[in-house]
């Protein structure tokens, strides 16, 4: 018989696979060519500290601030994801709304989330 090589994942949450596969792909090869770098940042950065035992908390915690540092010139989000857009409502008042935000989409890839005429930032979408 033949083998069906689609995992349960890949059949139940696309998106999910999809998302995991772009970021493997751009933390071990960069965005734009290789031109920038992408970090990964793992909850064994917490051993030893008392976020230890709450890594998704920590881990949220620190990405959120990590995002929200002037030196991180690029952030990528995406529009179903609430911890995306507190990200990107800090940025957009903190810096403006042209403060290379991008959004994913997946089968179109990465897309500009904010213009300069931005009164307020975009909303949740579900």
């Amino acid at each position: 018989g033949t083998t069906n090589t689609t995992s349960t994942d890949e059949i139940d949450n696309p998106i999910a696979v999809d998302n995991l596969k772009v970021l493997n792909q751009l933390r071990d090869h960069g965005m734009w060519n290789g031109t920038v770098p992408v970090l990964e940042f793992g909850a064994n950065a917490l051993k030893g500290t008392v976020y230890e035992h709450r890594p998704s908390t920590a881990g949220a915690i620190l990405n959120y601030f990590l995002g929200l540092q002037p030196q991180c010139s690029v952030f990528v989000g995406t529009e179903v994801s609430s911890f995306s857009h507190d990200v990107l409502a800090a940025r957009f008042f903190r810096y403006g709304p042209s403060s290379g935000n991008y959004k994913y989409l997946p089968n179109i890839g990465l897309q500009e989330w904010m213009t300069p005429d931005m009164a307020d930032p975009p909303g949740h979408v579900c």
